[in-house]
Parts: structure tokens; sequence; C-alpha cells
């Protein structure tokens, strides 16, 4: 099960996010640091909006699922 991640979270999830989102060419490119900072944000957001899912810069479970990650 995938627990939402968002603003101000790190850990190895929050990694995985980052590296799926420049594998899915976040631009400019994020740091893989396990910190859920503003650029995570602003490329959560961008990479919702792309894929038509709620704009609200938390990887919850659709999100999770169109970054191709599935156990977090």
């Amino acid at each position: 099960m995938c627990l939402a991640k968002s603003k101000g979270d790190g850990g190895d999830a929050v990694v995985q996010i980052q590296q799926a989102l420049n594998a899915k060419g976040a631009n400019p490119r994020l740091a893989e640091n396990g910190i859920f900072d503003n650029s995570t944000l602003a490329a959560v957001k961008s990479f919702q909006i792309q894929n038509n899912l709620g704009t609200d810069g938390i990887v919850g479970p659709a999100t999770f699922q169109q970054l191709g990650i599935l156990n977090v």
C-alpha cells in the first residue's frame, strides 16, 4: 500500500518519486535526495497536470500508479 507523500516528507519513497519524475522528464532535473522540497512539489504538480490527475501536489495512489511506483 502506498502512503501519500507531500511537501516536507522524506525518505526512500520520496527518492523513488524523484527518480520516477526524472525518468519521465522532470525539468529541471530533481536532486534524488529523499527530501520533498519545493522543486519536487513543482515537478509533482507538473506531472499531475500532464497526466490529468488531481493537481494537489500530493503523491497519492493515482499519482504513484502513473509514476509506475507500485510498492512503497
